[in-house]
């Protein structure tokens, strides 16, 4: 509630959802400048999703890799199953529940990363860039699904604004 005393109200959309009506209200919020030098650097990756590292040598490793793999995996071999039955109403039901899976983990591991860098007194939070990882990268025709289907942009853009609202 404190945020929202403190923002600026900007635009309200209404919309439907799945038969449901929701409003979507956009605020801005006035973000602090500090002086601290307390840095830390966040490396993503497949097989652990974030390790960050602070200044003072502080290292931390967030999400587990090879539960995503799995879960993405999961789905796929069943919408494959399905496909090959010729299931389409049940690949449908079946909707987009990976990606909103893939979502939660990357909204845990933003916030789990944010909360770090407050508990470490960090002031600046640099993350790799990794724009084209998927044309630079050679990886295994194996190992191109998992690197094709990697939400890396979704979770440095959860840790961004996450960062600035906690600024």
């Amino acid at each position: 509630m404190e945020l929202l005393r403190k923002a600026k109200l900007g635009l309200m959309r209404i919309i439907e959802k799945s038969g449901k009506w929701y409003a979507q209200i956009s605020i801005e919020v006035p973000t602090s400048v500090t002086n601290n030098e307390n840095i830390m650097g966040i490396d993503l990756g497949l097989k652990v999703p974030a390790v960050s590292v602070t200044s003072t040598g502080k290292t931390r490793f967030f999400g587990n890799g090879r539960e995503n793999k799995y879960i993405r995996r999961k789905y796929q071999q069943r919408r494959r199953k399905l496909g090959k039955l010729k299931k389409l109403s049940a690949i449908r039901k079946l909707g987009n529940k990976e990606q909103r899976w893939m979502k939660d983990q990357n909204h845990k591991i933003s916030r789990q990363i944010v909360d770090t860098a407050i508990q470490e007194g960090v002031s600046i939070i640099k993350l790799e860039r990794l724009e084209n990882i998927r044309k630079t990268a050679r990886t295994s025709r194996k190992n191109a699904k998992n690197l094709h289907s990697w939400t890396f942009y979704q979770l440095q853009q959860f840790i961004s604004y996450k960062a600035n609202l906690s600024a």
